[in-house]
């Protein structure tokens, strides 16, 4: 099982996706004008709360993939140009977010 996470300008949307399937999704408004690592500190007791509801744990995840605008290099997982949006992705080190 993975969690997903699609940064929108509007709204952030994340889920559970185990082979192919949706087994739990939710969404929160987005603050994509101000601070990329403010929004997903407040994300991630969301997700552990779709974690909890849907019967995981956060050891049954395997992975997070993120979604988001801009320009994004995807070898070094860095978004080099974040348009009008976060723009504090770029300095945004996503591996080590979702490693902790």
């Amino acid at each position: 099982m993975i969690t997903t996470i699609d940064l929108g300008g509007t709204r952030t949307k994340f889920g559970l996706v185990q082979d192919g399937n949706v087994l739990a999704s939710s969404h929160c408004d987005a603050d994509s004008g101000g601070s990329l690592a403010a929004h997903l500190k407040e994300l991630s007791p969301r997700l552990e709360s779709l974690l909890q509801k849907s019967g995981h744990q956060l050891a049954d995840c395997s992975g997070v993939g993120i979604s988001s605008t801009g320009l994004v290099d995807s070898d070094r997982m860095r978004v080099l140009y974040p348009g009008d949006k976060y723009i504090d992705a770029v300095d945004f080190d996503f591996k080590a977010w979702a490693e902790s």
